[in-house]
């Protein structure tokens, strides 16, 4: 089994090398794809902040 720690690892290695491949390779798709994943993810730590769950 994955280690959490592992995984998150891999996940924000993953978050921040796709956005500079993407930019590199001029892929507006992908570009555009992650900045609205980013705003999501914003929407939602903020949202669970406002809830008091975080």
């Amino acid at each position: 089994m994955i280690k959490e720690r592992h995984l998150n690892t891999f996940v924000l290695g993953l978050l921040i090398l796709i956005p500079i491949w993407a930019y590199l390779n001029d892929e507006p798709f992908i570009i555009t794809l992650m900045t609205r994943a980013v705003i999501f993810a914003i929407a939602a730590v903020g949202l669970n902040l406002a809830l008091g769950i975080g």
